[in-house]
């Protein structure tokens, strides 16, 4: 079935739980490459590594003073690449009704100054989805 194509500075929504992490989430920007339709360049297979959400504050249950962080997008889920079309040879990023995997990769450990500690997880797993403005062009 055809879905809504991802073009150009369309927002990359992430939920704010990561694991054991919750984050204080921004929505992120996508920037497309692939030809122009509508004015803006489609967003091909390879654009979601555009996506970075940069400085976002986190705690856990153990650390709660918080870190922070960056958001990205990990791996698109099996609907949100097309199938049969492609651009210059790459699949078509489109919305999707699944989530892809999102990372959230810490930059600065949340803390627990009673016991003196800091966060040791380097990254956590999280999900997120698209909202494109498209509403005309699908791809298959």
């Amino acid at each position: 079935m055809a879905d809504r194509i991802v073009i150009n500075g369309d927002q990359v929504h992430f939920q704010p739980t990561f694991a054991l992490a919750v984050v204080t989430v921004a929505p992120g920007i996508i920037s497309g490459t692939g030809k122009s339709v509508a004015g803006q360049p489609i967003c091909v297979e390879g654009d979601e590594k555009s996506v970075k959400v940069i400085g976002c504050p986190y705690t856990t249950p153990q650390f709660p003073v918080p870190g922070i962080g960056t958001i990205q997008i990990d791996k698109l889920a099996i609907d949100q690449l097309s199938i049969l079309t492609k651009d210059q040879g790459k699949k078509i990023i489109t919305r999707g009704n699944g989530y892809f995997m999102a990372k959230f990769e810490v930059l600065s450990p949340a803390t627990n100054p009673p016991a003196a500690s800091t966060d040791a997880m380097i990254s956590y797993p999280g999900s997120g989805k698209f909202i494109t403005i498209n509403s005309k062009v699908r791809a298959k």
